[in-house]
């Protein structure tokens, strides 16, 4: 996927190959909620993390589903899991993206609850 205010959904759970982190650490899983109005060459997302720390909130098994519509496993599935509490701006041109999970209605209902209505930051330990 190269452009996933075209080809995703909200509530899908995308890996970027070339979102890279300054910290020398593997990127975050990201989740897709919409098109970023500030430039198309950005959508809003949520940050996926397995820390509790920095007011990160928690999610719950039924945000997220186990299999696609073919019936295999999601790669990316509850474990501990929590979103940063910010609205983040994610770039297109961290393509390719691979779609490796995906929110329950409920889960992306949560999410937009929690962050949905705040003003988009950028990520500070991502690289540009």
């Amino acid at each position: 996927m190269t452009d996933p205010n075209n080809q995703a959904n909200a509530g899908d759970i995308l890996h970027g190959k070339n979102n890279r982190n300054v910290r020398g650490i593997p990127a975050h899983f990201m989740i897709y909620l919409s098109p970023d109005p500030q430039s198309k060459m950005q959508f809003l997302g949520a940050m996926l993390t397995s820390s509790a720390k920095f007011g990160n909130i928690a999610l719950e098994e039924s945000h997220f589903e186990k299999f696609n519509n073919d019936g295999f496993e999601w790669q990316v599935q509850f474990k501990a899991s929590f979103i940063s509490a910010y609205l983040y701006h994610k770039k297109n041109d961290w393509q390719p993206f691979t779609k490796v999970g995906q929110l329950s209605k409920e889960g992306l209902k949560f999410i937009e609850d929690q962050i949905g209505y705040k003003e988009a930051v950028f990520f500070p330990f991502n690289k540009d």
